[in-house]
């Protein structure tokens, strides 16, 4: 009994654990408020700052060198580049995915834009933005 205890528990460590790495995506509102804020006040956050902090969900859309790449970066959470199209694939109609899109010019993030859409939304704003 207390090996199925300690088993139990176990499991349900690693969910907690992996609960909390699906939370920490920065494909939130609050992170889209923090990139126009410090624009706004001079001290714009840096592609390399918001691909960093974006991770393995950020689709960059840019071009350029480091001090002048411009375009915009999007991400959805609990996506990746790699994994995107199958997950809207198999996504119902009305799933909602949480996204961000950051307009980056010359090196530095200028706008930033946060939405809740559903699954065909998100696939045409990524097409779109290939597509460019």
């Amino acid at each position: 009994m207390k090996k199925l205890k300690n088993i139990l528990v176990g499991f349900a460590i690693c969910f907690a654990f992996v609960f909390m790495l699906a939370s920490c995506s920065n494909a939130t509102k609050s992170y889209s408020d923090k990139i126009n804020e410090a624009y706004q006040s001079g001290t714009a956050i840096t592609y390399d700052e918001a691909v960093k902090a974006l991770g393995d969900e950020c689709i960059d859309l840019t071009k350029g060198t480091e001090l002048s790449r411009s375009g915009i970066l999007i991400a959805v959470k609990g996506m990746t580049k790699d994994n995107y199209e199958e997950k809207i694939r198999n996504a119902s109609s009305d799933s909602k995915f949480d996204s961000i899109a950051i307009t980056v010019v010359q090196g530095k993030c200028t706008y930033s834009h946060f939405a809740s859409q559903t699954a065909g939304e998100v696939s045409a704003s990524i097409l779109n933005g290939k597509n460019n």
